[in-house]
């Protein structure tokens, strides 16, 4: 039971393991016989769960997560290439890209993740086939406008974290590119119409750029949900296996710093022909 001072709804769950009439080895054996993830979170452990399809049917925690006190991939036997791939996509940088973020705007919330590309040691480094992004990090947090998130990250998210208040300062981050579009002040809190949310941060010192430009007008456009679903089941499928025979997934997050990020893999759903429902 997890209950925070910004919820607007507060749920109460209880699981049968705390029900003090039923053996827990009976649980267990009901658990056995089930088969579906999303049942036993729902029917076990009384999560709300829907009853769609599952979105990240590979996502898998005994896989995908990572314990540790550490905040560089380096840490875990990784070598980071991040500064070398980031300058591809940031270009004329001065940015420091050993660590980098990917920026959902949402006010109610925003949702930032801090990420690093890396290669097992030993295995070739400009071969995109062995690159594994790890999630090391998010910053999620309701705010009233694009100003109040900006100014959080720079000088308050880093403190919270037990880093320095400034830690985020500056991040080269990629963002939604709806954010690079004028939108109505309602959404953004700006009412000035010759900005958008991504001068917004670029304000605040954040080397931002749009996650994708349209090919032809050139305009910031994201990809097709399909195109965006497909990539992440494909780092979440595939594997790098090193000369040794230690094998990685291509998709690693840390466990206890990214509950939001974990919590929506496990839940979300999606249609009949795999597009996310947002």
């Amino acid at each position: 039971m997890l209950f925070r001072s910004d919820d607007d709804i507060i749920a109460l769950s209880m699981s049968c393991f705390n029900n003090p009439w039923v053996d827990p080895k009976e649980v267990e054996r009901t658990i056995a016989g089930m088969k579906d993830v999303l049942r036993v979170k729902r029917e076990i452990h009384g999560e709300w769960v829907g009853n769609g399809y599952q979105l990240w049917k590979h996502f898998d925690p005994t896989k995908h997560l990572r314990e540790g006190p550490w905040r560089d991939c380096s840490d875990w036997g990784l070598n980071n290439v991040t500064p070398a791939i980031g300058r591809v996509f940031w270009r004329r940088t001065d940015s420091n890209l050993k660590l980098v973020g990917g920026l959902d705007f949402n006010m109610f919330p925003m949702s930032l993740v801090l990420a690093q590309v890396c290669v097992p040691e030993g295995m070739d480094e400009s071969n995109p086939e062995n690159w594994i992004l790890f999630v090391l990090d998010e910053i999620v947090k309701k705010v009233s406008g694009i100003r109040e998130f900006a100014q959080y990250v720079s000088n308050k998210a880093g403190r919270e974290k037990g880093l320095q208040a400034d830690a985020f300062r500056g991040l080269p981050i990629s963002c939604d590119s709806t954010g690079a579009q004028w939108k109505h002040p309602r959404i953004t809190g700006i009412s000035d119409k010759s900005t958008t949310l991504v001068k917004e941060m670029k304000k605040a010192g954040f080397d931002i750029r749009p996650c994708w430009l349209h090919p032809e007008s050139g305009n910031p456009q994201n990809p097709a949900i399909l195109d965006r679903v497909s990539l992440c089941h494909k780092l979440m499928s595939e594997t790098v296996e090193t000369p040794d025979g230690k094998v990685y997934p291509r998709l690693l997050i840390h466990a206890t710093r990214c509950p939001e990020l974990i919590r929506s893999l496990e839940t979300q759903e999606c249609d009949e022909i795999g597009r996310a429902h947002v």
